[in-house]
């Protein structure tokens, strides 16, 4: 049902006993939120990509 869809996708990889987080593209730098450095750039192929790294809340000068 949801398999074409990111959710479905995220799925067949819990399904192999990792963990999935969803990220949007930001707008802007922001510090109210946190940032994930993945891997490789998916270009909207909506294929799951490895997470690199996780920033919680960045001060200003790392949200730039």
């Amino acid at each position: 049902m949801f398999e074409n869809h990111a959710a479905g996708k995220g799925l067949a990889v819990i399904e192999g006993g990792n963990l999935v987080t969803f990220g949007i593209q930001p707008t802007r730098a922001e510090t109210g939120y946190g940032y994930l450095e993945i891997a490789s750039r998916p270009e909207g192929s909506g294929v799951p990509t490895c997470l690199t790294s996780f920033f919680e809340k960045p001060d200003a000068t790392h949200a730039q």
